[in-house]
């Protein structure tokens, strides 16, 4: 069990290269971030703490798979700007599955309900 814990260990200074974010997660590998996006400033700070989470990764040897990171939209007033990681657009998605609950762009339980029958 020491490579889970050592590697969270490696990891733990990742929350210190985004501080705008709100909210940031880390389980395992997988790394899971949000933020209130209301504004053309707040948009740029998203993007631009993408970029400085790839500055880390960089500084420390590692990379993020770029293929699996996503974007999720939520909001009926989302203007659903573009995000990018190295140059490349990230995916976005309306349905991801996190430790196996079932979350959609609309909040809405139908999916993980669907899934239960």
């Amino acid at each position: 069990m020491p490579g889970p814990i050592l590697f969270l260990i490696f990891i733990n200074d990742l929350d210190n290269a985004a501080t705008v974010i709100s909210a940031l997660a880390k389980f395992a590998d997988n790394t899971k971030l949000g933020h209130t996006v209301g504004s053309a400033r707040e948009r740029e700070d998203l993007q631009q703490a993408l970029d400085q989470l790839i500055e880390w990764a960089d500084t420390w040897g590692m990379a993020f798979n770029i293929k699996k990171c996503k974007v999720m939209h939520l909001g009926f007033n989302n203007t659903k700007h573009v995000y990018t990681m190295q140059g490349e657009q990230l995916e976005v998605t309306e349905e991801e599955r996190d430790i196996g609950v079932i979350m959609t762009s609309s909040l809405k339980p139908s999916a993980q309900c669907r899934k239960a029958d």
